[in-house]
């Protein structure tokens, strides 16, 4: 299944598209997040019943993804050309941080640049989008088990601050 959530800023409906339809969500879950990610068997019995309403999303703003994600982890120099690019070999443990739930958005919507920025920089990623409580896993299968979902993500960075103010 697809997800999305479309409409204004702080205004999205929740959706599933389906067979180039998008279908309303707001009677199975608020938004797209955990509490839908918990639902997914309704979703495909709302769906054959055809129980959903449709949504017109033509000229409609695509949100981000999911609804205020808890936290955005994120692994660093895990692209070996990449590492490369930068003068860097490939690290051995990965290089894990964090940016800020808010700064995700919709693929159109506006990025505020930093006023000082000199080396901004962007990268496509794959996002994981984790869709239950996950701790201490055993096995890989446990891991992917978690996972709700996958999506494109543009990774925004300013290497000045980041490689030469701040030490990488």
């Amino acid at each position: 299944m697809r997800f999305a959530r479309l409409g204004p800023i702080g205004e999205e409906t929740p959706v599933v598209l389906h067979n180039g339809t998008a279908y309303d969500l707001r009677a199975i879950a608020p938004d797209v997040g955990a509490e839908l990610f918990g639902k997914l068997d309704a979703v495909v019995d709302a769906l054959d019943k055809g129980a959903l309403p449709e949504v017109s999303g033509e000229g409609l703003r695509i949100g981000a993804p999911i609804e205020r994600p808890q936290a955005v982890v994120c692994i660093g120099m895990n692209y070996a050309a990449h590492a490369a690019e930068s003068g860097a070999e490939p690290p051995e443990q990965p290089v894990i941080f964090f940016k800020h739930p808010n700064t995700v958005v919709g693929p159109d919507d506006v990025v505020p640049l930093p006023p000082h920025a000199k080396k901004l920089d962007w990268e496509v990623e794959l996002a994981l989008v984790v869709g239950k409580q996950s701790w201490l896993l055993n096995s890989p299968e446990e891991g992917l088990a978690a996972v709700a979902g996958v999506t494109v993500a543009d990774d925004l960075s300013e290497r000045t601050w980041q490689i030469e103010i701040s030490g990488g």
